[in-house]
């Protein structure tokens, strides 16, 4: 399973929850996302399957805090 860093440094991987503070968090509904995949190259892809999906893909790590 792929791995990667939150903006503090901390490991993230697929299935875990983070908070984004990327440029389409003002549309985003949610601020709670499960992580769904990691790339190879750190970004990741993030969804909420909530009453209103959200689904973003390619996040660069520095756009996510983890939830603890």
């Amino acid at each position: 399973m792929a791995t990667t860093t939150d903006q503090a440094g901390a490991r993230v991987e697929e299935g875990d929850f983070v908070r984004y503070h990327g440029s389409k968090a003002a549309r985003c509904p949610v601020t709670l996302l499960k992580v769904t995949f990691v790339g190879r190259d750190g970004r990741m892809n993030l969804a909420d399957e909530g009453a209103f999906p959200v689904r973003l893909t390619g996040v660069r790590p520095a756009s996510v805090t983890r939830d603890c």
